[in-house]
């Protein structure tokens, strides 16, 4: 059986590592051995796919007792087990010794490897990496079989930056080991940032790294009356459109009036819009299929922080620049009054240690 375009639809739109990672399958290495060729250090076992998002915000940042959050620089990889092969969940890595076959969701680009030598490179579209993919390993990827895996998961270099201290690879494991302990108390990232207005939780995973970005543009999202929402939505799409170059293209109109008015698009013309865009950048295809398909926030503002985050992907994942033109675009309708923040909450890692530490000196007391 061949994949079909939605099998792989829970490991994008922020489900599992967000929108942008590389699913890679390596014959010929476990995936302990897959992450120690990263340069992770000491793998972290943590079961099912769902802990796997928070573990990678774990990976990429963690807060110390005060609440202030310290960025690591490192990615995240997770590894298991399918049959003859391991999957790889993450960065793209080195040249593999047997053979590997990986392909990217966010544009659909496409490689297989054998003994170091590239057999395929390519831009296949979403669809067609997906369905070749399946055939050369024989492995079918499904939700269930997510939800009972085991990986193994470790915070690795990006090698794109300096190399890491041997400390920071230390510090990402232990936060990876309490991580697995104490789940349960940080599945919510918005108590990891000490934030408690309901209307700035409720934007959800968008929001949070909006929040990240920017954290007075994401309170003035929560805030936003409908029209400001309406503005910034439009913004959004019609940044992102330009970017691939659709904009303005008479074939795109009805699937944009269908966009604009709320009305799902059918999966035929998904497919067809997939095939004009072939010829496009790598990233268009799956860029707007990200902002065709129904949004995944409850919310409005929810809706609005995931069109920001589509129309930062059309850019190369430039969430800086796209936040700073959004500022400067849209100056005057963005100055609207908020109510005074909270007092931010202890966050959950951060009492742990803090607890700890005054255990430890009222022993050391005795």
């Amino acid at each position: 059986m061949v994949a079909d375009t939605d099998d792989y639809t829970f490991l994008t739109g922020g489900t599992v590592l967000g929108f942008d990672f590389c699913l890679t399958f390596v014959r010929e290495h476990t995936p302990d051995q897959i992450i120690a060729r990263l340069g992770g250090h000491q793998p972290v076992t943590l079961a099912g796919a769902h802990t796997l998002r928070g573990a990678a915000e774990t990976v990429s940042a963690w807060p110390d007792v005060h609440g202030d959050t310290h960025r690591s620089d490192l990615l995240f990889a997770a590894a298991v087990r399918c049959a003859d092969w391991t999957m790889l969940l993450g960065p793209e890595g080195p040249s593999w010794s047997g053979e590997a076959v990986s392909f990217r969701p966010r544009d659909g680009g496409f490689r297989w490897v054998r003994d170091d030598e590239t057999l395929a490179a390519c831009a296949l579209g979403d669809r067609g990496a997906r369905a070749l993919t399946e055939r050369l390993t024989g492995v079918r990827v499904t939700p269930e079989f997510l939800a009972a895996a085991r990986f193994r998961c470790a915070g690795v270099p990006d090698p794109d930056r300096p190399a890491p201290a041997d400390r920071v690879l230390r510090e990402a494991r232990e936060e990876l080991v309490d991580y697995a302990e104490h789940g349960d108390d940080e599945q919510d990232p918005w108590l990891e940032r000490g934030v408690v207005e309901k209307c700035v939780c409720d934007t959800g995973d968008y929001g949070v790294i909006i929040h990240d970005e920017d954290e007075e543009l994401a309170r003035i999202i929560a805030y936003a009356p409908a029209d400001l929402l309406d503005r910034i939505l439009a913004w959004a799409r019609d940044r992102a459109f330009r970017r691939v170059g659709v904009h303005g293209a008479p074939w795109f109109a009805p699937i944009r009036d269908r966009l604009d008015r709320g009305v799902p698009v059918p999966a035929d013309e998904l497919r067809r819009a997939d095939r004009r865009l072939a010829g496009r950048a790598a990233s268009a295809p799956g860029v707007v299929r990200a902002m065709l398909r129904p949004p995944s926030s409850d919310t409005p503002a929810g809706v609005v922080c995931e069109a920001i985050c589509d129309a930062a992907e059309a850019e190369d994942g430039d969430y800086r620049t796209v936040v700073a033109d959004l500022r400067d675009d849209l100056a005057a309708g963005l100055a609207i009054e908020l109510p005074p923040r909270p007092h931010r909450r202890e966050t959950a890692t951060a009492l742990r240690r803090r607890l700890a530490a005054a255990d430890a000196g009222w022993y050391a007391g005795l």
